[in-house]
């Protein structure tokens, strides 16, 4: 499938409200010797059609596309940013907007409000956290693009146009992901929690902050968002797993595995951290007895564990609650 994303042939370089706006604009000349546009060519011509079938517009053309936009902010807030309806049996998810664009629009909800999403104004793009005036650009014009296609493809004979709303592999990636936010355990799971660090791809942080780091960043590669998404069937299993054990004995593996202690001196660490179903955690002394140690050895145990208990799994979080 053709990438229908900004900066790509068949893509306008300007939305077409824009391009309405600054008709009688021109284009600098370098901006139409890059794009083999007429002498005293205007911003109109930025449309879909302005790149060549082959030629992706360059990083220097797309800056400059940015620069217009932060230097004309002010005159434009009011202006509708597509100002065409969302088309009916178009989803959020098959417009193929660049990562760190389609996770801000879902940090805001939009994904909630279709029928809006066509109608927010410049000003309210801008007032976004974190949008940035690249992912304006492309939230415009892929919208608008999409749009177009979706309108033309239902408007078409059956079979006679292929349906452009089929979502692309990295599109599926970035949704696949962006679900596993919504998991209960997303928060907890990292690669310092020992039960999961050989299921997860090289990198840091709980699985929301890796996905979090991987949809916002524009360089993300498809290749990272598969390792990922390839990674969740496996801890979710691995959860399933942990949720099927008894509680104390999950915590007692998860002492063993986080304090590196066994046996008497493990029994003893989960009394004293009350985590073995007694009615109320030992003393010192008492898990100290039943170890066979000091109590300064069940205090130096019990730190060591505590200061390692940084990633909570599921099965945990009722005795640390207690």
């Amino acid at each position: 499938m053709d990438n229908l994303s900004w900066g790509w042939p068949g893509v306008p370089l300007l939305p077409r409200t824009l391009r309405d706006r600054w008709r009688e604009d021109t284009v600098p000349d370098w901006v139409a010797q890059d794009l083999n546009l007429s002498a005293n060519a205007t911003l109109a011509s930025l449309d879909a059609g302005a790149l060549g079938p082959a030629s992706p517009a360059n990083e220097r053309l797309l800056h400059y596309l940015a620069f217009l936009i932060q230097s004309r902010q002010q005159t434009i807030r009011s202006l509708k940013s597509v100002d065409r309806p969302w088309p009916a049996g178009l989803a959020f998810f098959e417009v193929p907007w660049r990562n760190r664009t389609r996770n801000c629009l879902l940090r805001h909800g939009l994904h909630h409000r279709l029928s809006d999403l066509p109608y927010l104004t410049f000003g309210e793009l801008l007032d976004f956290r974190s949008m940035g005036v690249l992912s304006i650009l492309d939230f415009c014009c892929t919208l608008e693009t999409a749009i177009e296609r979706a309108v033309t493809s239902a408007a078409a004979p059956a079979g006679s146009v292929g349906r452009v709303g089929a979502a692309d592999a990295g599109v599926q990636l970035s949704k696949d992901l962006l679900e596993a936010m919504d998991e209960p355990w997303a928060n907890m799971v990292s690669e310092q929690d020992p039960r999961f660090r050989n299921l997860l791809p090289p990198g840091r942080g709980t699985v929301a902050e890796r996905i979090d780091e991987l949809t916002s960043n524009l360089e993300t590669s498809d290749e990272q968002l598969e390792l990922l998404v390839k990674s969740l069937p496996h801890v979710r299993a691995r959860i399933s797993e942990l949720e099927k054990e008894p509680l104390d004995i999950c915590a007692a593996n998860y002492l063993a595995l986080v304090g590196g202690v066994t046996g008497g001196r493990l029994r003893a660490l989960a009394a004293r951290l009350h985590w073995s179903g007694d009615p109320a955690p030992k003393t010192l002394e008492e898990s100290g007895t039943m170890a066979g140690v000091t109590r300064e050895r069940v205090r130096q145990l019990e730190t060591r564990a505590l200061r390692d208990l940084r990633s909570v799994a599921p099965g945990l979080e009722l005795y640390l609650r207690t």
